[in-house]
């Protein structure tokens, strides 16, 4: 009996589609042909390099035009003695140190010593140029303490001849020490942070500030020397020719430094809550508006006057007035006396009007403050900038000569006034 053919919904009988299939794989299996053949030796060889290139003629002749230059600037420049970074780690670099105390912003490292500004330096075990003090002084002693920048530190000259060692050399007969804490590049503000940070440990009878009139200044180019020395640690510059770019980048870095330090939004967030407010003082809004005709009166297109000018923003002077109301403050707390002595400037002579303001602004500060002042203008009267600079061109620093002028203006003050001990009368 023949079976019955079973239909798929697709069509397809079952025995048809198992045929199918059958035939189908058979005819994919005899239709793939034998596999490749493969050479075992060719397979396992990587495929051939290619030949390196060699550095051409051409090339090395670019290179020895490029370096020999720099190779001969180097070897004159070491012939000539040319290393700037040197001098500047020998002499600066262990004797400047950034100070915990931000209103001092640096300061003297104790026991450091070195050549730098111009002269040889030793700085004492507590931090300033001068011989070795004890805190307490002698039995008997009366002592000075001498605050100011570069002019009192004795920028190019030996400790021995600032006015402070010839000051306290004429009053050897009398017990009178005269300790000088003089920083270059200090200013009021900074001055009276250091007095009372370590000057006031000195038990001082008198404080005096060398007040120069540069002093409304506000940048110093110690603490970017500070700063650069990290730079330079750095192998590269034991080469000369990198130490020359590096000392030409600084040089306009200071620039730059000192353009924003100095303007008047710099000036404010830098010393936020150390300007004190001059806005109701009727008489020095005077002075200052005397002084801001004479400027206008003078001009001087793309130079300007300098200090002068600073003398004549409110907040410039708002910072003179907070630092010497500090130190009055201290004076007041410890029980000394302040005396300020405005050390002129060598080119004063060239602008008398303008200047003669700027003295009395500066001595009416002091005196508002309730500090004495001695003016020392006269005694510099009839003297050229030759006769008192320390060195040409110089329109800052006191020589020798000038500092003992300002010793025997000191000396005169003091015997005139009474203090604890007689000082020869």
């Amino acid at each position: 009996m023949e079976r019955p053919i079973r239909r798929e919904a697709n069509g397809f009988t079952s025995q048809g589609h198992t045929a199918m299939n059958t035939a189908t794989t058979k005819s994919s299996k005899t239709s793939l042909g034998p596999p490749p053949s493969v050479n075992p030796d060719t397979a396992t060889q990587p495929a051939p390099e290619r030949p390196a290139k060699m550095v051409t003629p051409k090339i090395l002749l670019a290179l020895g035009a490029l370096l020999a230059p720099l190779g001969l600037s180097e070897a004159i420049m070491r012939v000539e003695g040319y290393q700037p970074l040197g001098a500047l780690a020998d002499g600066r670099a262990p004797i400047l140190t950034v100070s915990t105390n931000q209103d001092m912003v640096y300061e003297l490292t104790p026991g450091s010593h070195g050549t730098a500004w111009g002269c040889d330096v030793q700085i004492n075990s507590h931090g300033f140029r001068d011989r070795e003090y004890s805190l307490a002084p002698p039995e008997g002693a009366f002592r000075v303490a001498v605050l100011g920048d570069s002019i009192t530190f004795g920028n190019h000259m030996p400790a021995s001849a600032t006015f402070a060692d010839q000051l306290e050399a004429r009053l050897a007969d009398q017990q009178v020490e005269v300790l000088n804490f003089g920083v270059g590049g200090y200013d009021t503000l900074n001055e009276a942070a250091l007095l009372e940070e370590h000057g006031v440990a000195f038990s001082p009878d008198l404080v005096v500030i060398g007040y120069c009139i540069n002093d409304v200044g506000v940048y110093s180019t110690n603490l970017t020397y500070i700063k650069s020395l990290e730079r330079y640690s750095s192998a590269i510059y034991n080469l000369r020719i990198f130490q020359y770019m590096g000392v030409q980048a600084d040089r306009q870095k200071l620039a730059e430094d000192m353009a924003t330090a100095n303007g008047g939004d710099d000036f404010l967030r830098t010393y936020a809550g150390r300007i004190a407010d001059v806005s109701g003082d009727g008489e020095l809004a005077r002075l200052q508006g005397e002084l801001t005709e004479w400027v206008a009166a003078h001009p001087q297109p793309g130079k300007g006057h300098g200090f002068i000018e600073s003398y004549t923003e409110p907040i410039r002077l708002g910072r003179i007035r907070y630092g010497l109301d500090w130190i009055q403050r201290l004076a007041d707390e410890h029980g000394f006396q302040a005396l300020l002595v405005p050390i002129p400037l060598l080119h004063e002579a060239a602008h008398p009007e303008a200047y003669d303001l700027v003295h009395e602004i500066v001595e009416r500060e002091a005196r508002l403050a309730g500090l004495d002042v001695l003016s020392v203008r006269d005694a510099f009267e009839g003297l050229t900038p030759e006769d008192l600079r320390v060195r040409a061109g110089d329109t800052v620093h006191l020589n020798p000569f000038g500092h003992k002028i300002l010793a025997e203006e000191l000396e005169s003050w003091l015997r005139q006034h009474e203090f604890r001990v007689a000082l020869g009368e």
